[in-house]
């Protein structure tokens, strides 16, 4: 794919490359081969530091490995992308006790 041929915006570039291996599987193209490039692609650029849309990606890959007849990879990819909503959210997201609520404030 030449949409970034030279890399030079890694992240955009590794979501259009997942995505576009999820095109692929899904049309029939080695899903299995796909899945695997894709995996790589998640785990080496989108996991550490966690970037915006892993969990998205992560499901996109398991997407493409049901599509490959591999529940156990699919339900491993799964399992990897039910983690990081909790993760991101305890780090990045933090809500001032007023939105929270009375209960939160101690307040009526």
């Amino acid at each position: 794919m030449a949409t970034d041929p030279e890399h030079l915006f890694l992240n955009v570039d590794s979501c259009l490359r997942v995505t576009w291996c999820w095109i692929e599987a899904l049309t029939g193209h080695d899903p299995a081969s796909a899945a695997a490039e894709a995996e790589h692609i998640v785990d080496t650029r989108l996991v550490d530091p966690p970037q915006l849309g892993v969990e998205f990606h992560f499901g996109l890959v398991v997407d493409m490995y049901l599509a490959a007849g591999d529940t156990e990879l699919a339900g491993a990819a799964l399992a990897r992308a039910e983690w990081f909503p909790t993760l991101t959210a305890s780090a990045t997201r933090k809500v001032p006790p007023a939105a929270q609520g009375p209960a939160a404030t101690g307040t009526r």
